[in-house]
């Protein structure tokens, strides 16, 4: 008691009312700091005691009250100006936010802000957030990077620096070696060459982008055209051939979607199908032959393993399942020599570097160079300080514990560079050098293992994944719009309506979990209702593409192509770099006719992910309704090469083939895909279609017995409720000379 005495002698209004707030008091604090700002007399207490006030204000959640406050006072000091601020950005006031940060019309930011570092980063990254919502992407990046600059910690920067377009997050890893550990981590940007995508290539192009949410799987009926999509195409039993529009449902993360077949008709129109179709044979690409002694099915299943057995040896990789097997854990990944500790002098120069924009796809390879310096320790860089400059340099030393979480930091921000931009080879990488224990403990790699998964259609996996995440921290929501997104495609209605259940009643104010909940009520063909809760999604974060994006696809699927258009483009505001929103935009111009439009939509996502298969199946079908077949079976082939097992791709070349009397090809490609997989009734009906065509009658009504006996119902027709069609099963060419 007497210590406390001693120490509490010269002890504060300001202490007192820091101490209620750290203990949550807030009312307290706020009554108290209310008298103490009206009481103030001179000017230093009174800037003090207004910073108070408004503090609390501001922590007790009543935003109006401190952002009234603050504009009716004489604001002096970095973090009065920064506080109003941000309580202006918070309620949408712009300009007031502007006038806060700047002191004049330039676009400069105050130079009292500037001369305090801390309050700085925070403050260019508040501006980056309101270059977002105008949509000036350079200026956005340029602003995150001074912010990170700064403080590099601030992760929110990092995740807005990529989602913009942030060409090399290594530079500014660089700025702050001092911190690091010794270890050295080669980013993404240091090792893979950019490349651009081109329609003709066929090969992977590389390309940069961040993104969360799900796109529509593109694979296109088999048959001619089905200009609707109806809510009877996700209940089959037997699932039908995988449109492209269920293999992009993304993310949120990362990616993701809902499939949409864009099918040709005989008279040369493109008709495109509703973007999210049930089909089991879009998760056929996962399968292989039982004399297989390495396949996709069993690696994924000994990665999904990891996470419930956590004694087997780590076999992550997020590659292309062909390549999956042979990864392996690399569990020294960070040094753990110490290095010597480091002075920086704050007052050096901060100059950003531009660098050539990161972009890849899963086919690049890491050079052998780049492989090897993963592991090289990085060279100790020490801030050399003049002895005129001794004076106004300020040391700053970091322990071990510091340098160890700056290291692990990196790493994370460096497999979040690749998730962005689609390079799998060098997460790879990157994930094989994480520590086991960390891999399993840590709940941002699992939600990017998860991710990885998402991407590239691995939705079993990834919902392993992040469903063990979900179990072992049940407080957690981020990534459940991604985990309910792979029930959806897996067609899990028991766990999705469980998990749709539980978030909406532990956590009604997330707006993941009304994402959840539209899923739910998607996979159930309760169409109104998803959007509904789409729209709840939005009223609790108006920041969220993801949301808009499934709302957008669940409009598609209502016909109102002017809602949808509109959701998509406000996915594009907040993501201009967010290609499922550019493919859902192109799908709303499918289904308008407006082919040309559509085209140069889904070729802008192309060219931002470049890695996905349904996307390049789309474009395909467009192209060969232009007439253009070549070019066509290329961005077909193109996809293949990304996948050789991929069953989807596979039926759409094989549709492209018959659709230009390419019969012998055809009927090879489509005995392929009997074999893989011998329960899809639309694989028999185009195999009739293309022994009727040659002659082979008897081959021919066999075929269509399959078929029939396959799917007696026609359930895996993708129809519209409103225009009842059997288009797909009806064979054009009856009374038609061959």
């Amino acid at each position: 008691m007497i210590g406390r005495c001693s120490s509490d002698k010269k002890r504060t209004i300001a202490q007192e009312i820091t101490e209620m707030m750290t203990y949550y008091a807030f009312d307290d604090a706020i009554f108290l700091s209310e008298l103490y700002y009206e009481t103030a007399t001179d000017s230093d207490n009174h800037e003090e005691a207004l910073f108070l006030y408004a503090d609390c204000l501001y922590r007790a959640n009543k935003k109006e009250e401190c952002y009234g406050l603050l504009r009716s006072a004489d604001l002096s000091g970095a973090k009065l100006h920064y506080l109003f601020a941000r309580v202006a950005f918070d309620l949408s006031k712009n300009d007031e936010c502007r006038g806060a940060l700047f002191e004049h019309d330039n676009g400069i930011i105050r130079e009292a802000i500037l001369e305090d570092s801390r309050v700085a980063a925070h403050a260019n990254f508040l501006h980056a957030q309101l270059l977002c919502d105008e949509n000036h992407m350079d200026l956005a990046v340029e602003s995150c990077e001074k912010a990170l600059d700064e403080n590099i910690f601030l992760w929110t920067a990092i995740i807005t620096y990529l989602r913009f377009g942030g060409e090399n997050l290594s530079a500014t890893f660089d700025k702050h070696k001092d911190k690091t550990n010794g270890s050295e981590v080669t980013s993404p940007s240091a090792v893979m060459k950019s490349a651009t995508p081109s329609s003709s290539s066929v090969g992977p192009s590389v390309s940069s982008i961040a993104t969360r949410g799900r796109i529509p799987s593109t694979n296109p009926t088999p048959e001619a055209g089905n200009s609707s999509r109806g809510p009877s195409t996700r209940r089959t039993t037997r699932s039908s051939v995988p449109s492209v529009d269920r293999e992009l449902r993304y993310l949120p993360a990362t990616t993701s979607s809902r499939q949409t077949t864009t099918p040709v008709t005989t008279s040369g129109r493109t008709r495109p199908v509703a973007p999210r179709k049930s089909s089991r044979i879009s998760e056929m690409s996962s399968r292989r032959s039982d004399s297989s002694a390495t396949t996709a099915s069993t690696a994924a299943a000994c990665r999904a393993a990891l996470f419930t057995q956590p004694e087997r040896p780590h076999t992550r990789a997020t590659h292309s399942s062909r390549n999956r097997s042979n990864a392996a854990l690399n569990s020294d990944t960070e040094n753990s020599n110490a290095a010597n500790t480091r002075s920086r002098n704050t007052g050096g120069s901060r100059g950003s570097t531009s660098s050539q924009r990161v972009a890849s796809t899963g086919s690049d390879r890491l050079s052998d160079d780049g492989l090897s310096q993963m592991n090289a320790p990085m060279s100790s860089v020490a801030s050399s300080l003049n002895n005129d400059d001794l004076g106004d340099a300020v040391e700053v030393s970091y322990d071990d514990k510091y340098k160890w979480l700056f290291d692990l930091y990196r790493h994370i921000s460096f497999i979040e560079e690749c998730i962005s931009t689609y390079n799998w080879k060098t997460a790879d990488a990157l994930f094989a050098k994480l520590d086991k224990e960390i891999l399993l403990n840590t709940s941002m790699i699992r939600l990017q293992l998860g991710r990885a998964c998402f991407e590239q259609s691995e939705y079993r996996e990834c919902r392993v994944i992040l469903s063990d995440l979900h179990e072992r921290k049940k407080w957690k929501v981020e990534g459940t719009e991604l985990l309910s997104t792979s029930m959806w495609h897996l067609q899990d209605t028991h766990a999705l309506s469980a998990l749709a259940q539980t978030l909406t009643t532990e956590s009604r104010e997330r707006a993941q979990s009304w994402c959840v909940a539209g899923n739910c009520f998607s996979l159930q063909r309760q169409h109104t209702q998803a959007i509904e809760c789409m729209e709840r999604a939005i009223q609790l974060d108006k920041r969220f593409a993801y949301a808009y994006t499934l709302l957008g696809h669940e409009l598609i699927v209502q016909d109102d192509l002017d809602k949808a258009s509109g959701s998509f483009r406000s996915a594009l505001l907040l993501s201009p770099r967010d290609y499922r929103a550019w493919y859902g935009l192109g799908l709303v111009h499918l289904k308008k006719e407006q082919n040309t439009i559509a085209l140069t939509n889904i070729q802008k996502a192309v060219s931002i992910n470049p890695t996905n298969r349904a996307m390049l199946c789309t474009l395909s079908t467009i192209e060969q309704q232009r007439g253009k077949t070549d070019t066509a079976l290329v961005l077909i082939d193109r996809a293949l090469t990304l996948n050789p097992l991929d069953v989807a791709c596979r039926f759409n070349r094989a549709r492209l083939l018959f659709e230009s009397k390419r019969n012998d090809e055809c009927l090879k490609e489509l005995e392929k895909l009997k074999a893989s997989s011998p329960d899809e009734a639309f694989i028999y009906h185009l195999l009739a279609r293309v022994h009727r065509r040659m002659g082979n009658t008897h081959l021919a009504l066999l075929s269509y017995s399959w078929a029939a006996e396959l799917d007696p119902r026609g359930e895996q027709n993708p129809t519209d409720t409103n225009h009842v069609t059997r288009e797909e099963y009806e064979d054009d060419e009856y009374g038609s000379p061959v």
